[in-house]
């Protein structure tokens, strides 16, 4: 067989492999229907919700509330690959067309675990946080869990997925209990939408409201943090690891095959006056 060829064969392998890798992991959320209820914290296993709203209430108020087809168990760091070195997820948000301006624009993602108190370690509260390392109250995990615990109560009591509202009195605006800051927490949760967010486990690792909460930020063993994005303008809400490991993106991929293409045509070009075959 022709050299070239074979480098071409090569080549395409590389580039298909790197687009599967990617593929594999993208997770597109449907329009509607959508599944329905959304999992609740009363389950010990509340689904992965992502908040959005603008904070301008006088001239465009606007929120949208959707789950993202995972549950809490499903991305706990002891027993998934969530936090792991080149993870990478994407998911296409349906029907999101904000209104107003997105600078106004503020976003969280968050799954409850019910629990109270009374028991060690029984309430758990999965958080997106603007800094990368916060601190909190064991109480203050059961008052988040409460809140969301109404606020999905108040998404299932209405037909349909996502839950855009543009009443700011709507129990269903997602200000409501995820504002600029979480009621409960001293520090913000959410961001506007050019941040990149940080993702953390919050426990309350003692006996009764008081104490310390065990916090457990999202990183890979070499301790690189996993970042939440938003990006409006395609709809897209992402998750990636990023390291050495991570899959290449797919206009990498491309340009990586049309690179490798063109260095063939200069090897050919070569070979064609040196006439150098290999069989």
């Amino acid at each position: 067989m022709n050299m070239s060829v074979k480098k071409l064969v090569a080549a395409c392998a590389i580039a298909l492999a790197s687009t599967a890798a990617m593929a594999q992991n993208v997770v597109t959320v449907p329009t509607n229907p959508y599944v329905e209820p959304i999992p609740n914290m009363d389950t010990d296993n509340g689904a992965l919700i992502i908040t959005i709203f603008s904070v301008n209430y006088d001239a465009a108020p606007w929120s949208y509330a959707t789950q993202l087809g995972l549950r809490m168990d499903d991305v706990l760091m002891s027993t998934s690959d969530f936090a792991t070195e080149g993870k990478s997820l994407s998911w296409v948000l349906p029907d999101l067309a904000p209104l107003g301006n997105a600078e106004d624009l503020r976003w969280h993602v968050s799954a409850g675990d019910g629990g109270n108190n009374q028991n060690a370690f029984s309430a758990r509260f999965l958080t997106t946080t603007l800094d990368d390392t916060v601190s909190t109250l064991n109480g203050v995990v059961v008052n988040a869990n409460n809140a969301y615990f109404n606020f999905v109560s108040n998404l299932n009591a209405v037909d349909g997925t996502p839950d855009i509202v543009t009443d700011p009195a709507d129990p269903r605006y997602a200000t409501q209990f995820y504002g600029t800051t979480t009621a409960t927490f001293p520090f913000f949760t959410g961001g506007s939408v050019t941040d990149a967010l940080a993702f953390h486990l919050m426990t309350n690792a003692a006996r009764g409201g008081t104490g310390q909460a065990q916090i457990d930020r999202y990183e890979s063993e070499n301790g690189v943090i996993g970042r939440w994005t938003l990006d409006i303008e395609t709809s897209t809400l992402s998750w990636n690891v990023a390291g050495s490991t991570a899959p290449v993106p797919l206009p990498a991929a491309a340009w990586l095959l049309l690179s490798g293409l063109a260095g063939l045509g200069v090897v050919g070009r070569r070979r064609g006056t040196d006439e150098v075959r290999i069989a």
